[in-house]
């Protein structure tokens, strides 16, 4: 009796059989030759696409699952092209596929898992993690939901709940490298750098080429201080994946030129230090206070990064003195004009013009809501335009939705979007706009592009607003400043020459609504009958000292609370922890959440007095407190960023709450809060000053820029070299 032949697979089967057995290319030459042939047959296009998405081919694989979902809308392709479009990174499209087939069968893990994934990658974090929850609700270990929820608690800064979601991750897959990558990271945001440390050594050991382990290694080693383990795990996670350091410099508000931008772990160690201060985690603040000093005094090993831009700022809430920063500035500056160099962009000429209206430019990243957008907003349109044109240079893509970039934009001749455009393309296009005098109001923060100055596309160039102490730079001829921040016999602490205003040397907006508030103290969880205290400044620039010193208060003012601004979870529980430990009950540290900006400065007036901190005190939010009435206690220090506040309330006659210790700032704010009638004094008087100050005379203000510029481009001119000068009072020119 013949034997039966086995069937043959049909073309389906044969491409899932070689897709089963990692025979991917010639799952793919097949299945070309079988669709020639069944051009219809919707599951041979799925099967092609999966062998294609495989291989990460994914403009292949996406033409064939939407071939196949044209001929059978089911859920499996629906979900399979949502996969392909959010690895394309075209989310928005993947989102409603996604959705679309979670609505053919609902309450699939799997499908709540993808739709979810999306949602995590457009920032709809609420209601991915809402997805994610059901999805480990029908399946407890499902893979892909366990490690992506943890990913979004953390970018939630839920850090706590992340950590107890990432231990029963690690329990549920034990043999899975990311599960320990989140692990390792969530106990990095907590500051757990030996137990991070641990979490990355498991995973490592299950994949010893996992580039993000190797890298999360490097940056625990860092923390920990142990440098030369340290770069060698940094060394081993770039050779890897180069791009591995990208998350890492976007952090830090870098964009690379080049993925060989050097980082070491001197660097890292600066940056964790740092990130403690910004969420008020102190145990290491005085060893990293130390090793900055050392490192700036001479002593010891140098650390070569220290001139890099994210410095300049941070520096500000530290207790650097005056020669300290103004060292601290030059390196950075000699850092930024040693990158621009490297362009090989010959030096511009420029043509004098001997007539015709004088061109500023005003660069920034933060034309937006933002305190540099919120400051200048109305100088813009202020400008004489029988004087000057004006010009905006935009490095970041903004919301055309945002009302204060609307308005800027419209205050302006000349409006441009330039995120895109590298340093020299910038710089060249500054240069053929004839620009005149160009203007930095970003300095060293996030975002900002020193290098384009460096360049020198224009023939004058100051720093104002963004960057309140000197740049340390070269290509930075003046900084406006005023004769309060800059007083007498200190210009040996600036590189710059001064342009000094004669009132203070911020704009501000005073259209920004300052009518009493509706709202109640019941609203924002404030006790009706205490004494508020607040300090609505960013938590980096509070530290242990102010913070002491707020407890002493709280103690001398029994029921008094002290108002904060509620940055994220982890930052408002090292708050409380430190609270307990000077026997202050943590429920009087009250907590104000994110609101609109109208609504924000709105609220100040249902506080009784804010307390500035020290290093870095309020600047904008100084001038947004006083414009509502709020009155404000600083204690002037020596360095610029400890001074504006001191320069405010000088402005508005109110020198009265201006402290030069923290004994008198003690005792002052006790005095305030215990006796009721001086303390209406005080704040009736702020609240006419306010109208009347040169501080919130904002055409004021514009009359004395112009001045400036006037002054420095006839100077410019004649050929002299660039010289400080004090700006006359103009209040007597307003019509």
């Amino acid at each position: 009796m013949e034997k039966s032949r086995p069937l043959a697979l049909s073309p389906v089967d044969h491409v899932r059989t070689l897709v089963s057995q990692g025979r991917l290319p010639e799952a793919v030459a097949y299945s070309r030759i079988a669709l020639d042939q069944q051009p219809d047959d919707s599951m041979l296009w799925f099967w092609t696409g999966t062998a294609q998405h495989l291989q990460k081919l994914l403009s292949d694989a996406l033409h064939s699952f939407q071939q196949a979902l044209s001929l059978d809308r089911n859920p499996t392709t629906l979900s399979a092209v949502a996969t392909v479009l959010a690895e394309l990174q075209r989310y928005p499209e993947a989102c409603e596929l996604a959705a679309s087939a979670l609505e053919l069968r609902p309450g699939n893990p799997h499908l709540l898992t993808n739709l979810a994934t999306v949602l995590m990658n457009l920032g709809r974090l609420e209601e991915a993690l809402g997805h994610f929850d059901a999805a480990l609700q029908a399946q407890p270990g499902l893979p892909a939901a366990l490690i992506n929820r943890g990913i979004v608690l953390s970018r939630l800064g839920r850090h706590q709940a992340a950590l107890d979601h990432n231990m029963r991750a690690v329990a549920l897959l034990p043999q899975v490298p990311e599960v320990y990558f989140n692990h390792a990271d969530t106990l990095i945001a907590l500051f757990r750098y030996d137990e991070a440390l641990k979490a990355c050594e498991r995973g490592i050991a299950l994949a010893p080429r996992h580039a993000e382990l190797n890298f999360k290694k490097g940056l625990c080693l860092a923390a920990l201080g142990r440098f030369e383990a340290a770069d060698a795990a940094l060394v081993q996670a770039r050779a890897l994946n180069p791009q591995v350091i990208v998350p890492f410099l976007k952090e830090l508000g870098i964009t690379p030129t080049s993925l060989s931008v050097p980082i070491d772990a001197k660097l890292v160690y600066m940056e964790a230090r740092y990130k403690e201060q910004m969420y008020c985690y102190w145990p290491h603040r005085q060893a990293y206070l130390e090793y900055f000093n050392a490192w700036m005094q001479g002593e010891g090993e140098a650390v070569p990064q220290l001139g890099q831009k994210e410095f300049g700022f941070q520096m500000f809430s530290l207790p650097l003195d005056a020669k300290q920063r103004l060292k601290l500035a030059r390196l950075i500056g000699e850092t930024v004009r040693g990158n621009a160099k490297s362009y090989s962009q010959p030096e511009f000429q420029f043509l004098l013009r001997g007539t015709g209206k004088l061109r500023i430019g005003y660069v920034s990243p933060d034309f937006r809501t933002h305190p540099t957008g919120m400051l200048t907003r109305q100088i813009y349109a202020m400008h004489d335009r029988s004087q000057f044109e004006i010009y905006a240079y935009s490095l970041v893509d903004i919301d055309a939705n945002d009302s204060v970039h609307a308005d800027i934009v419209r205050g302006c001749d000349v409006f441009r979007r330039v995120a895109r455009l590298g340093d020299v393309e910038l710089a060249r296009l500054i240069h053929e706009d004839g620009i005149d005098i160009l203007i930095d109001l970003a300095g060293y923060t996030t975002f900002s592009r020193s290098e384009l100055f460096a360049l020198r596309p224009a023939p004058v160039q100051l720093s104002y607003v963004g960057f309140v102490e000197s740049m340390g730079a070269s290509f930075i001829d003046y900084v406006l400043t005023d004769v309060n921040v800059y007083p007498s016999g200190t210009k040996s602490f600036w590189h710059e020459q001064p342009i000094r205003l004669p009132h203070h040397m911020l704009p501000y907006d005073n259209e920004i609504v300052n009518t009493p508030f509706a709202a109640s103290r019941r609203d924002y969880g404030l006790p009706e009958s205490a004494f508020v205290f607040c300090c609505l400044n960013n938590s980096y620039k509070i530290d242990a000292e102010i913070f002491n010193t707020w407890v002493n208060i709280l103690q001398s003012v029994p029921d008094s609370v002290l108002w904060l601004l509620d940055k994220n979870e982890q930052t408002r529980i090292n708050l409380q922890n430190e609270a307990k430990a000077r026997d202050i009950a943590p429920e009087r540290l009250i907590f104000a959440p994110f609101v609109n900006y109208k609504e924000h400065v709105s609220r100040y007036q249902l506080a009784d007095l804010f307390l500035d901190t020290l290093w870095h005190n309020a600047h904008t939010t100084a001038l947004e407190a006083l414009w509502q009435g709020l009155p404000l206690l600083t204690r002037e220090g020596e360095v610029v960023s400890a001074r504006l506040a001191a320069s405010c309330l000088k402005v508005l006659g109110m020198p009265e709450l201006v402290t030069q210790d923290l004994a008198d700032y003690q005792a002052k704010a006790i005095y305030y809060a215990q006796n009721p009638d001086e303390y209406t004094i005080l704040r009736e008087k702020l609240k006419a000053a306010r109208y009347t100050s040169p501080l919130f005379n904002t055409a004021l203000t514009v009359k004395h820029l112009e001045y400036a510029y006037q002054a420095i481009w006839q100077r410019h001119k004649q050929g002299k070299l660039p010289e400080g000068f004090d700006i006359p009072d103009l209040s007597n020119t307003l019509n």
